[in-house]
């Protein structure tokens, strides 16, 4: 149903790898609060468990933890790098 982009979309913005809060689908408690607040009546802890099962899979922690101590730190280094070559000033010819 999502594809790979999503997947990671998902594991970076909702898993807390960019922002250190997480807020996954996995998450959920099933205390169904969630249902009794809801206008529509919609089975939430139901559906979180689909996002779950869907995006998150076998791992999830530890694609978390592997994001956030090895991707992220890539990453700044790349746009460290990138901002220095950006700001060069150019020779005109």
């Amino acid at each position: 149903m999502f594809n790979i982009s999503q997947s990671f979309d998902y594991l970076t913005m909702l898993g807390g790898v960019i922002s250190g809060q997480e807020a996954y689908a996995g998450l959920c408690t099933n205390c169904g609060k969630c249902v009794k607040a809801c206008p529509q009546k919609l089975e939430i802890p139901e559906l979180l468990n689909d996002v779950s099962h869907e995006l998150e899979g076998r791992g999830f922690k530890y694609k978390i933890k592997i994001g956030g101590s090895v991707i992220m730190p890539l990453l700044d280094v790349f746009i460290s790098i990138s901002n220095r070559f950006s700001r060069r000033p150019r020779n005109k010819t």
